[in-house]
């Protein structure tokens, strides 16, 4: 994204500022649709370097271009591959300079309740993914809550407090790291019984035990 703001600054002093500009613009906005960090960032600054070579009239310009860069990409016409209300922050009126990032719309998150930001800094301090770990220590927590606890049928009938979570990744991406950090950053030791099944096979023989029963014939397992 700065390669592109450095051609964009660079062509502002040639002949065709606006024509880069909006070619900037919509490089910008399908960043954005596409769910690309610092956007919000490189469109204020982007929208500064114009309005400095073009003035008032330059804001101007760089809004309208913005709005016909979205409204394009809503229509299908820009190729991005999300919806386009990623972009639903460029309105009238809202300068791309108050916009919040994602990664400040991210540490909001972490920093609503202080059992998250725990949880954040305890990962972090251990060079592990905040996000694995918090879903380490959501699974941990659901598995201390007896069965007899359910949803209220506020939709439909009661539901039960059961959590799946799923981390990917490569070998040594750190999966098994956050599993094991997840068990350290709660101040209580969950009494649920761990299996590390490995493999599909490995996730049935967990739950299931083939028993040879006596005088049983040779080949028949109950």
């Amino acid at each position: 994204m700065s390669g592109l703001l450095t051609d964009f600054e660079a062509a502002l002093d040639g002949s065709d500022r606006h024509g880069a500009m909006l070619h900037t613009v919509d490089a910008l906005a399908v960043a954005g649709a596409g769910g690309a960090y610092g956007v919000p960032g490189a469109l204020a600054m982007a929208e500064a370097a114009f309005t400095a070579v073009k003035g008032s009239a330059g804001a101007e310009d760089f809004g309208r271009a913005l709005r016909g860069s979205v409204a394009r990409i809503a229509d299908g016409l820009l190729d991005v591959y999300t919806h386009a209300d990623r972009l639903a922050f460029v309105v009238e009126g809202l300068s791309v300079a108050d916009v919040p990032s994602p990664l400040a719309q991210e540490g909001a998150f972490w920093d609503s309740r202080p059992e998250l930001s725990t949880i954040r800094g305890f990962a972090q301090s251990r060079i592990a993914s905040p996000w694995a770990v918090l879903g380490g220590v959501l699974t941990d927590v659901v598995s201390t809550v007896p069965p007899t606890f359910r949803l209220p049928p506020i939709i439909g009938g009661e539901g039960s407090l059961n959590l799946f979570v799923g981390l990917v990744g490569a070998s040594g991406d750190g999966k098994g790291v956050a599993t094991r950090i997840a068990s350290e950053v709660l101040d209580f030791k969950p009494e649920a019984v761990r299996y590390d099944v490995g493999s599909g096979e490995g996730l049935i023989r967990a739950y299931v035990e083939m028993v040879k029963e006596k005088g049983e014939a040779p080949g028949l397992w109950t």
